[in-house]
Formats: C-alpha cells, sequence, structure tokens
C-alpha cells in the first residue's frame, strides 16, 4: 500500500466543496452551543465570565485524522487564554484580541473553545470547513525505482580501469492496483491529476499510509498520466510517473 497528498485546485469530488461546518458561528442567538460556566451568548458573541476554567463546545460533522480549518476572532480579552481543540487535538493557545486561523486535525467529533479561569474575553465569527489538503490510499501493481546515481566502468586498450559517477534525478515508474470505474477512488484521482498537471508539487510515499507514513517525499508529476482498462471491464489502472524535488 502507497498514499499520496495532494492539494486540490480543482473541486471535483462533491464532498469536497468547502461547506461549512459549525453551526450559529455568529452567535445570532443562544442556541446551538453548549456552554459551560461563566459561558454566555449575547449580542453577537460568546462570553467567557473570569472564574472558572470551562469549555464551549459543539458537536460537528468531522472525519477523525482530517485537517480542518478554524477562524475565530477574539475581543474584549484583559487576561487568560483561550484555546480550540476538535476532539483531543488541540489549536494553539491564544492570549491576545484578534483573528486566529489555524490548522486543526480532527481526532473527535466536538469543537471545544477552552477558556482559563482568569479568562475574561468574547469569541465570534467562529468557521470551521475541511483543507482542501486530500489523501490518496492505493494499491501498488508494478513500481519502478530509478536510483540517482549510476556506476559506468570503462576499461582502457592498456588495461586500466575508470569509474565514472553519473548522478540522475530520482523518479518512480507507478502502476496502481484496479480501480472501480464508479468509485469516489477514481474520482479522486481526477481531481489529484487535474491539480498537479501543472507542476504542483505533492507528498508520495509508496511504503505506508496516510495515517501511517514511512517515507514521505515531495514530487511532481512527470507527463500525463496513463489511464488502462482492465479487459474491457469496470475496473482501471493508472500509470504515472513522480520525479522527486531536491
Amino acid at each position: 500500500m502507497a498514499y499520496l497528498t495532494y492539494t486540490a485546485t480543482r473541486d471535483i469530488i462533491p464532498a469536497h466543496t468547502q461547506t461549512e461546518l459549525a453551526s450559529n458561528g455568529g452567535f445570532d442567538s443562544d442556541t446551538l452551543w453548549a456552554k459551560g460556566t461563566g459561558w454566555t451568548i449575547a449580542a453577537g458573541v460568546a462570553t467567557h465570565a473570569a472564574g472558572v476554567a470551562s469549555e464551549l463546545d459543539q458537536v460537528e460533522a468531522v472525519t477523525d485524522n482530517t485537517d480542518y480549518i478554524l477562524t475565530y476572532t477574539i475581543s474584549g480579552r484583559t487576561a487568560g487564554t483561550i484555546q480550540a481543540r476538535i476532539g483531543i487535538t488541540t489549536g494553539a493557545i491564544q492570549s491576545a484580541d484578534g483573528t486566529v486561523v489555524e490548522t486543526i486535525t480532527a481526532d473527535g467529533d466536538t469543537l471545544y473553545f477552552s477558556a482559563s479561569a482568569d479568562f475574561d474575553g468574547s469569541i465570534d465569527d467562529v468557521s470551521l470547513i475541511l483543507t482542501n489538503s486530500f489523501s490518496i490510499n492505493f494499491g501498488i501493481y508494478t513500481l519502478g525505482y530509478n536510483k540517482p546515481i549510476t556506476r559506468h566502468t570503462h576499461k582502457a586498450l592498456d588495461g586500466s580501469t575508470e569509474t565514472v559517477l553519473v548522478r540522475r534525478e530520482t523518479t518512480w515508474d507507478i502502476t496502481t492496483g484496479l480501480i472501480l470505474y464508479d468509485d469516489l477512488l477514481l474520482s479522486g484521482w481526477l481531481e489529484f491529476f487535474a491539480s498537479v498537471g501543472g507542476g504542483e508539487s505533492f507528498t508520495l510515499d509508496v511504503l505506508g499510509y496516510a495515517d501511517n507514513p514511512r517515507n514521505p517525499v515531495s514530487v511532481i508529476l512527470e507527463d500525463d498520466p496513463v489511464y488502462n482498462n482492465e479487459n474491457k471491464s469496470d475496473y482501471w489502472r493508472i500509470s504515472f510517473q513522480a520525479r522527486a524535488l531536491p
């Protein structure tokens, strides 16, 4: 098994559409958020009064081990800190007013804002969206690896020898395992090739999984992919070459 990770610049998969996941992120009403001790929602903000460390939270439709972009604005703070997390994965500790934009990998389905006991500020404009970075786990049918260095030995007429080392770019020639034509995975491949066909870099790991990387390498696509139909069936293999970046 191998995997690659790419940044989608062409939204081919409907599920990858940037949908707002946070509900009532503008705190227009005192609804849809669970308020811990000291939290109130009024006048379009959620406010924590100093006194007790507590959380403001909301269950979200997120997927574990997936990256999400969280945005929120802090105002009116004079003391204390606040920190966001999705499940058990935390964002950065914040100790000043301003707009926060951070990427958090979900490990649980609840978005929390954890205020320290002395935090006395408000948050507003909460937004949670899926990042445009996606991974594809795939099987490899054939794999060719072109070594970066080759050795050529020449023998002269007088019997002496000379060895020349030729440095080349490292490339991988890959043919995937079978892909069902109407499977979401095929749509992912189409989105991937559309997004990196202009020389954009992506991550390739021919030894690991997206959630268990072994040897990720930054690469670019060489030439166009070749789609091979398997015995005129609904299954396909895709062949492509990736070149390692220096």
